[in-house]
């Protein structure tokens, strides 16, 4: 649901709609003589006024094995008795360099334009039909979602330019077979001979397009060419991306503008599996995967499938990956031992309601270790966080190092902010746990001479008395107080104590006051044990860290396993596809919904399956019900999905008797694997085979109704439905109050189409019937006249 500006929300609660009209921005298509690109630009024309009128706009959700929002063309009637709209005219708006092609339009609806809602932006993809005798023309406006089918996907590939390629082989009476130097080869832009250009079937020919492991082939045929340098220009399809990637990487080449995305995680459903089994050494080092080992997945774990700091003894592990249901990162930490010499800072406020101000940790409580992983390539800092003993909370991060130093002296920050923590490293997160609910009692600066670690530090992040975060300096490490209140113990604040523990270390200590308890003045130095002595009501202070005091630790049998992205697609294909094609795929896989939001923000996201109510129609929007349907054409009571040489057959006959399958009997559908999935994979279809079944299966009533004209409903909102209906009672029955209530029809719907009729001013709404015992009383009023046909003592 939109929220709109005041005055519009106002004006549509009112009975006089006048004035509310759509309201259209063009922003011409320019030629780019630098990019050699066409281009819309920036600054919009607000053709309005020229409207004569605006064409019924519709939107729609399809409900099936994808979700995908649409919108249909929408016509738009100019007046155009200057030429405006035809190219090349004096007062055209499209002189040499600009073409109406491909310019874009906005279309809003409100009074005016500091009182008005996005409804739909859409993309000009043909000539206006023109009228000279009426000086009008006709634009036929498509969404800009159509535009992703018009790129080719393979664009999002790696391209390799002027290689020469390699003698595979030569057969007797056949001419030379060249290779390429990579595997994964999609395809070939140009092959050269000594630089000239060849042609394919006449010249050359190519084989082993597509393969996971297999380098390209190009046979020369053309006798003339045996003897020839080969070079070539090609593309190799992208590998190991996540969903998130894959999505990102499309609306790359399609340039989608970055701040008009919302890519959501991908979560994975619990059926899909892989299975890992390695024998690992508790050495330091990492397990790699091999993927030759892995073929047969193309979901896989992305880098390596653990990393461990240090540790002794060796051990074999087997697991199973799965994923469930709220599953971003899975990991596990275990210390069995901690000795060693630990050294920290203590410190509290002296004045006070006597308890303590300062966070702590402790040998046994929240643990950080940097390993530097020397002689792998690439080189990587892996960061563990966890509970050193019993515990249930661990991360590990792995993140590239550039510099080919083997000493490294990186800062770790932590920030905890109520039971959300986040780590830092580098001054960049790189981790975040949600209910977090651990606590600690002391700080410690550590140094692990075995993994050559140095200067590491937590910082805390505090939050003020009204909930508002304090933001210290984090260009160093340091160990940061409470917001400390003043309250009723004096005018002036006395003495802050602190102790360093072990020697060797130094410290700044820096005080932050404030009157408010949320603006903070710079820092200020205050020497330990003296009273800071200012009346403003609110203090923190902070010890920030120059050099850490010396520390030994020795960690034993410490396993970090690392799923730190989430799972990757091991090869993605994409030949012979558009954009739109490959991300109906991929929502098809994931069970994700994707579309343009009224803001033209493009979403791939889980698909909404709220059913809770956030308007109601009822007889202050209604004009009618029309028509209450249920559509038996898209009824399936079995499933086949066809993902491995054995399709996989679901039906939908379990549960309470009797089952869609007792009452329809067997309608089947059929679904393919799709190309992104490269190898046979039952267990992917085992995953979202009983979702998708669970769909098509259903018929519920389909809902069309009139109503006046709302700009806040969006597809996918959850609306009631309440009509008052007639009754075929007598009123003057004795016993008529009895039915009275009988006469509504109310139910819960799902907005799948909104039709904007602005001439009208009126929506016509297809509602799905998503009614449950959870969010509508369940009063159809065709089940309550059949009950309840006339009262008991009617009488003629």
């Amino acid at each position: 649901m939109i929220t709109l500006p005041a005055a519009l929300a106002a004006k549509l609660k009112s009975n006089d709609l006048r004035g509310i009209n759509p309201i259209v921005w063009l922003y011409r298509n320019k030629w780019d003589a630098q990019a050699n690109t066409f281009a819309p630009e920036t600054t919009p024309i607000d053709i309005t006024e020229q409207v004569i009128k605006c064409g019924t706009l519709s939107t729609k959700l399809d409900v099936g094995e994808i979700n995908e929002y649409t919108a249909s063309n929408v016509t738009l009637t100019i007046s155009d008795p200057q030429n405006h709209f035809v190219e090349g005219t004096p007062k055209s708006y499209f002189p040499e360099g600009y073409q109406i092609y491909g310019s874009r339009i906005e279309l809003y609806a409100g009074t005016d334009t500091n009182n008005m809602t996005p409804l739909f932006y859409g993309v000009i993809r043909s000539l206006p039909n023109h009228k000279p005798e009426e000086y009008q023309q006709d634009i036929s406006v498509v969404s800009a979602l159509e535009l992703l089918d018009d790129v080719e996907a393979k664009d999002f590939s790696t391209p390799y330019t002027g290689e020469k390629l390699t003698l595979d082989h030569r057969d007797d009476d056949a001419g030379p077979v060249y290779r390429t130097a990579n595997t994964g080869v999609g395809g070939f832009n140009a092959v050269y001979a000594n630089g000239s250009v060849l042609v394919e079937g006449v010249d050359y020919e190519v084989s082993q397009l597509g393969e996971y492991l297999k380098p390209a082939l190009v046979e020369i045929i053309n006798e003339e060419f045996y003897s020839a340098t080969i070079t070539a220009d090609y593309y190799c399809w992208r590998r190991n991306l996540t969903v998130e990637e894959i999505m990102g990487g499309l609306l790359d080449v399609s340039k989608w503008p970055d701040d008009k995305r919302d890519i959501q995680h991908v979560i994975w459903n619990s059926l899909v599996r892989q299975p890992l089994s390695a024998d690992v050494r508790f050495g330091l080092g990492y397990y790699q995967n091999d993927e030759g080992e892995y073929i047969s997945n193309w979901l896989n774990v992305r880098d390596n499938a653990w990393a461990n700091t240090t540790a002794r003894d060796e051990n074999t592990y087997t697991r199973r990956s799965v994923f469930s249901a709220n599953w971003e990162t899975e990991f596990t930490l275990r210390i069995d031992d901690l000795s060693g010499a630990t050294s920290g800072f203590n410190g509290s406020y002296a004045v006070g309601s006597g308890t303590s101000n300062w966070l702590h940790g402790i040998n046994n409580g929240i643990v950080i270790a940097a390993v530097r992983v020397d002689n792998q390539a690439p080189r990587g800092l892996y960061i563990g966080v966890g509970r050193a003993v019993n515990a249930n909370l661990s991360y590990s991060y792995r993140t590239d190092v550039y510099s080919p130093v083997s000493y490294l002296e990186i800062a770790v920050k932590i920030r905890k902010i109520n039971n959300q923590i986040t780590v830092f490293f580098g001054g960049k997160q790189v981790a975040q746990f949600n209910n977090a609910n651990f606590n600690v009692d002391r700080e410690v600066m550590y140094g692990s001479r075995n993994q050559r670690i140095s200067n590491l530090g937590q910082v805390w992040r505090m939050l003020d008395s009204n909930g508002n975060a304090v933001s210290p300096d984090l260009s160093t490490p340091s160990i940061i107080s409470n917001v400390l209140e003043l309250g009723d113990e004096g005018g002036y604040w006395g003495a802050v104590s602190a102790t360093l523990e072990g020697e060797g270390g130094q410290y700044q200590n820096e005080v932050f006051i404030s009157s408010d308890g949320q603006n903070f003045t710079s820092a200020g130095n205050f020497d330990i044990g003296s009273d800071i002595g200012r009346s403003e009501n609110y203090l923190y202070f902070a010890l920030k860290i120059s050099s850490p005091p010396p520390a030994s630790f020795n960690i034993s049998n410490l396993i970090v396993f690392k799923y730190a992205t989430g799972m990757v697609i091991d090869f993605i294909n994409l030949e012979g596809q558009t954009v739109l094609e490959v991300i109906q795929d991929l929502a098809l896989i994931t069970g994700y919904e994707f579309g343009i939001d009224r803001n033209n923000v493009f979403f791939f996201r889980p698909r909404q399956t709220s059913t809770q109510p956030v308007a109601v129609l009822d007889e202050l929007e209604l004009v009618k019900i029309d028509t209450v349907t249920r559509n038996f054409n898209e009824l399936a009571t079995k499933l086949t999905l066809t993902f491995a040489a054995a399709p996989l057959e679901f039906y939908a006959n379990t549960g309470t008797r009797p089952t869609p399958v007792d009452k329809y009997g067997v309608i089947e559908k059929e679904i393919d694997k799709p190309q992104l999935i490269n190898y046979d994979n039952p267990e992917l279809a085992q995953a979202i085979g009983p979702q998708l079944l669970a769909i098509y299966s259903e018929l519920p009533n389909i809902i069309t109704c009139t109503g006046k004209l709302n700009l806040a409903l969006e597809l996918g909102d959850i609306v009631n439905l309440k009509r008052e209906m007639p009754l075929t009672i007598n009123p003057e029955a004795s016993d008529y109050t009895k039915y009275e209530g009988l006469n509504t029809f109310y139910r819960a719907c799902k907005i799948t189409g909104l039709n904007y009729d602005f001439q009208k001013r009126q929506i016509k709404y297809t509602l799905r019937d998503v009614s449950n015992n959870n969010n509508a009383p369940v009063r159809n009023f065709y089940e309550y006249q059949t009950k309840f046909p006339t009262p008991l003592d009617y009488k003629e």
